[in-house]
């Protein structure tokens, strides 16, 4: 081989070298590319179920407060109603002793 020939195989080795190295740095690009593509809509996904994670737990918060509002409710209604009753014992036993009371003083006791 004479030293033209073999300068022609050296231009065409660096020439391949260069398009694969083209190749790859686009092939590199799309790959990249494609990996932002598939990160953002995995992030789309993930916020999508997160939103209807958190609904799913709002909603349940919120009837159990419900409930539990509905219970303690409940309670205070009985320990009124409880209260009531142990108000008009209490006065009919004051109006009792102060009717007796005042019995006894009038008789001069």
């Amino acid at each position: 081989m004479n030293k033209a020939d073999i300068l022609n195989v050296i231009k065409d080795a660096e020439e391949k070298a260069e398009r694969i190295k083209s190749s790859a740095l686009q092939q590199k690009e799309k790959n990249l590319a494609k990996a932002k593509q598939d990160a953002n809509t995995k992030l789309g996904e993930g916020k999508a179920r997160s939103k209807v994670l958190y609904d799913n737990m709002m909603e349940k918060a919120s009837a159990q407060i419900t409930q539990e509002k509905g219970i303690i409710q409940a309670k205070a209604s009985k320990q009124v109603d409880a209260m009531r009753s142990d108000a008009g014992t209490n006065i009919d036993q004051a109006s009792n002793f102060l009717v007796r009371e005042f019995e006894r003083k009038a008789n001069g006791a």
